[in-house]
């Protein structure tokens, strides 16, 4: 695959994968709320359990967590080149995203922590550019 095509790809990878663990996220959240919810405390499909709301939050925020790993992992594995900055401007696309959709609070904070660790992880120990990818016509 050529280098144009895999900047032109970066985009469509980050959205699929936040959109994979969106939609494992709300899988998980339900199976996860009638097995924590007890029969009693489940009313229409909600659970009315204070304790078990509770562990739910906490899985909400893990899913928050893994989809900003997940979209700078995609964003830095489909770039061919630059990938310390592909992966911060994803932090940072990411974080504006999040607090569009969550503003201030704990599920932003903990998708801003993920995204943020995953991008120093990507400059730290960067992926070997593919040899077979001429990343000279990209230029």
């Amino acid at each position: 695959m050529s280098a144009r095509v895999r900047w032109l790809l970066v985009i469509p990878a980050s959205l699929l994968a936040w959109l994979a663990v969106l939609l494992i996220g709300i899988v998980a959240h339900g199976y996860a709320e009638k097995a924590l919810c007890p029969p009693d405390d489940l009313v229409s499909g909600f659970c009315d359990n204070a304790t078990a709301q509770a562990k739910l939050e906490v899985l909400f925020f893990a899913i928050a967590a893994l989809s900003a790993i997940a979209v700078v992992g995609a964003s830095v594995a489909m770039a061919p080149t630059n990938k310390s900055a592909v992966a911060w401007t994803a932090v940072a696309i990411g974080s504006l995203v999040a607090f569009m959709l969550a503003g201030v609070s704990v599920v932003w904070l903990s998708a801003v922590v993920a995204g943020t660790l995953a991008a120093v992880a990507a400059t730290v120990y960067p992926l070997r550019p593919n040899p077979s990818i001429n990343t000279d016509a990209a230029r």
